[in-house]
């Protein structure tokens, strides 16, 4: 199994970019999901009452997702420009992963080097090799 790390990494990637494609898509359900939370946020804010902007729960819960806080302050100024911000912070999730993976490109092998950001092979192995 430790052998095959290289093609499991480009297959679990694969999966979550192609996901994500999906999800982060414009008029998606999960993309028009999120589109109506910050509405909803940036309205109730907009009130006169309101003394304190509150952040969705899934920001404050979900550490690995501070990269979109800052597009998220950005989308929150106005209920009228929630589309048009929205757009390219969701459009850019898949890239990041790419990034933040590595990513190279194409290749039915699988580089061993390729991926290295998303890799789960030393936790992994270390976990095999416990067992005689």
């Amino acid at each position: 199994m430790v052998y095959h790390f290289p093609k499991l990494r480009r297959i679990a990637y694969e999966t979550i970019h192609a996901t994500l494609l999906e999800h982060t898509r414009e008029g998606s359900g999960t993309y028009n999901a999120v589109q109506r939370t910050i509405k909803r946020f940036t309205v109730a804010q907009a009130a006169p009452s309101a003394t304190t902007r509150s952040i969705p729960r899934i920001f404050r819960a979900r550490k690995d997702l501070d990269l979109l806080l800052m597009e998220y302050e950005s989308v929150y100024a106005r209920a009228e420009d929630v589309g048009t911000k929205l757009k390219p912070v969701l459009e850019s999730v898949p890239e990041r992963l790419s990034r933040t993976c590595g990513y190279v490109g194409p290749d039915e092998n699988g580089s061993v080097d390729e991926l290295q950001g998303c890799s789960w092979e030393a936790e992994s192995v270390e976990y095999i090799l416990r067992f005689p």
